[in-house]
């Protein structure tokens, strides 16, 4: 996803997130004991990798957790300058300038994710080529402008 977001983002873009704050998580896990009788998530846990599982209403939803030790390294890989904030709430948020280029192979392997998932039973819809080939097109004319 962070490859997509990087050829997203305009050579002086600004890309703005958030994502949920570990800490603050370590801490509902311990309040989820106490409560469980009325909680709504009927199974959920954490895992070694900081990603939460939860069973919710016959399915499984999928969320990573960071810290800002793991939230920064991750996004210095896709941007130059990288600022984290706002680490009271639940979320952590992070503001990303100077998108850094990526080999072409890298986006296209991201696109081929992003852009064409697969439904129930492998089913894909396969009408992603022109978009995606526009993509590469627009992403490398901007790392071009990046190495000048």
């Amino acid at each position: 996803m962070m490859t997509t977001v990087n050829a997203l983002c305009a050579a002086d873009g600004v890309v703005c997130l958030g994502t949920r704050n570990l800490a603050r998580e370590l801490r509902d896990e311990q309040a989820k004991r106490v409560t469980s009788q009325t909680a709504t998530t009927k199974m959920s846990f954490l895992d070694e990798d900081n990603v939460e599982m939860n069973f919710v209403k016959g399915k499984w939803q999928k969320l990573r957790f960071h810290a800002p030790e793991t939230l920064e390294p991750l996004l210095r890989r896709y941007f130059e300058d990288v600022q984290v904030t706002d680490l009271s709430g639940s979320n952590i948020k992070a503001t990303c300038r100077h998108p850094i280029a990526l080999p072409k192979e890298e986006y296209e392997k991201a696109f081929e994710e992003e852009f064409n998932m697969p439904h129930p039973n492998g089913f894909r819809h396969d009408r992603h080529l022109e978009l995606v080939g526009n993509l590469i097109k627009l992403t490398v004319e901007r790392n071009e402008s990046l190495a000048n």
